[in-house]
């Protein structure tokens, strides 16, 4: 994708013909906004379909449901039992309590079904910068001459 193509910030309403297109479209957004969005729940379009039997969503579509977090989403879990248990303490997490969110939901719009962004927040309580985005764990990936050299070894 060229470097100087802009990419829209999502807005409730958006559509999309399948989650594969939404993906798509998510990858190029997070690498241009430096955020690294996670499915935290997603129903498949066969589950999603038996609460709506009089018209089906299609199986192109592929989900029926997703909410998608940002990586830093949810609070760091802490042992309420002072109990010895072989674990390490103060171990580090990246869990910020960010509340930053996408989420779809299957829809009709008149004949065409579509994946349909119906919540969404993206603001963040973390930097958002590209140093941080290509050190996060999930963006960090061997090019292919890499990847070539690990296989020599």
């Amino acid at each position: 994708m060229a470097t100087n193509v802009r990419i829209p910030e999502p807005k409730i309403g958006d559509n999309y013909s399948s989650y594969p297109e939404f993906k798509t479209y998510l990858d190029a957004y997070s690498q241009q906004s430096y955020q690294v969005f996670v499915v935290l729940d997603s129903k498949k379009i066969s589950t999603a379909n038996k609460s709506r039997p009089k018209k089906p969503l299609p199986e192109s579509l592929e989900v029926g449901y997703a909410k998608l977090t940002c990586t830093h989403y949810g609070q760091k879990e802490t042992r309420k039992s002072k109990l010895p248990t072989g674990k390490r303490p103060k171990q580090s997490t990246i869990k910020t309590d960010c509340s930053a969110y996408i989420q779809l939901s299957g829809r009709w719009h008149g004949e065409n079904a579509c994946l349909e962004i119906i919540g969404l927040n993206l603001q963040h309580n973390h930097p958002l910068t590209s140093e941080r985005y290509a050190l996060h764990p999930m963006k960090r990936r061997l090019n292919s001459e890499e990847g070539e050299a690990v296989q020599l070894l």
